[in-house]
C-alpha cells in the first residue's frame, strides 16, 4: 500500500488497508511518496522486495500514471489498484504504457446505463450536450433534486430544516438509492469497479 500523502490519498489506503485486513489479506509492505514526486524508484524497489499480489495506490493520476510505468520497469507485473483518483485517461496516458495496464480502480455510484432511470437520464444529456456525461454527473444531478425535494416538502430554504428532513427521509434516483443513517452517512451507496483498455476507463461492475 502506497499513498501520497494528501488527506484524499491518506484516507482511501488506510480504508483499503483496513478493508484488507478484515478479508485476511496481509498487508506487505506501507510506503509514503508526496503528490508533487516523479521518481518512485526507492519506494518500488522495497514494494518488489515484498513481492505483493498487488499494489495500491492512494493518490492521484499524475503520480499513478508513472508509478505504473517504473513499477512495470522494475519488473513488478502485480495489478496497480486504486480509488476514484487515479480513475482516468491520464492514467493511461501518463503510464506510457502501450500493452495492458493491468490497473483497476473504483468510483461511487452504480452502472446508470443498467438502470430504465439511468438510460433515460444518459439519453437526455446526450440531447442536451451533444456528449457522453462526466463521472458524476447522474450524482449531481440527483444531489440538485434531493435538496429541491427536501425545500418543496419543507417549504424552506433554512439549511437546518432541510437537513433534518434529508436525515429522516430517502430519495431513488438516477445513480442509486439515498437514504442516511444516524451518523448522515448513506445506509448503502454503490461502487463500481473499472479497468483500462487502451487509453479508456472501461467499468467492469458495480457492487
Amino acid at each position: 500500500v502506497i499513498d501520497d500523502r494528501t488527506a484524499y490519498g491518506q484516507g482511501v489506503a488506510q480504508e483499503f488497508t483496513a478493508q484488507a485486513n478484515k478479508l485476511g489479506l496481509k498487508v506487505v509492505a506501507k510506503e509514503f511518496t508526496n503528490d508533487k514526486a516523479t521518481d518512485f524508484s526507492s519506494i518500488l524497489t522495497a514494494v518488489k522486495a515484498a513481492k505483493p499480489d498487488a499494489v495500491f495506490y492512494g493518490g492521484y493520476s499524475a503520480q499513478g500514471g508513472p508509478m505504473l510505468r517504473q513499477m512495470r520497469g522494475l519488473g513488478i507485473t502485480a495489478p496497480l489498484l486504486g480509488g476514484d483518483g487515479i480513475c482516468s485517461t491520464e492514467t493511461a496516458t501518463l503510464s506510457q504504457i502501450t500493452t495492458e495496464l493491468n490497473a483497476y480502480c473504483t468510483q461511487g455510484g452504480a452502472l446508470i446505463d443498467r438502470s430504465d432511470k439511468g438510460k433515460k437520464f444518459l439519453e437526455k444529456y446526450k440531447a442536451e450536450f451533444k456528449r457522453d456525461p462526466l463521472t458524476y454527473a447522474a450524482a449531481f444531478y440527483d444531489g440538485a433534486y434531493l435538496l429541491a425535494g427536501a425545500m418543496e416538502a419543507t417549504q424552506s430554504t433554512d439549511p437546518k430544516k432541510v437537513g433534518e428532513h434529508l436525515a429522516k427521509s430517502s430519495y431513488a434516483g438516477v445513480a442509486g438509492e439515498y437514504a442516511y443513517d444516524d451518523k448522515h452517512d448513506l445506509k448503502s451507496s454503490a461502487v463500481t469497479v473499472f479497468t483500462f483498455k487502451g487509453k479508456d476507463v472501461v467499468p467492469l461492475k458495480s457492487l
